[in-house]
């Protein structure tokens, strides 16, 4: 497996992936009293030339890291 190296001044990016409408009907996370737990599903890109699933990989697991969190890395491909 590849070893992620991100330089300083990089650019990185993590954007929500759907609609505002689907962002919407999530709860704040300082909500109290939510029943389900809280899913947001990312899309993590590094520019159109350049889209390393090993550099995703591994920044969802520094990000899960640093806020303790769960993550599932899933991949879609486009026939």
């Amino acid at each position: 497996m590849a070893k992620a190296i991100f330089h300083r001044r990089q650019r990185v990016w993590v954007e929500p992936v759907g609609t505002w409408a689907l962002i919407d009907k999530v709860n704040p996370i300082w909500a109290k009293g939510f029943d389900e737990p809280i899913r947001v599903t990312y899309d993590c890109g590094l520019g159109r030339e350049f889209r390393a699933e090993e550099l995703a990989r591994e920044a969802f697991r520094l990000a899960a890291a640093k806020l303790s969190v769960t993550t599932t890395f899933v991949t879609r491909t486009v026939r």
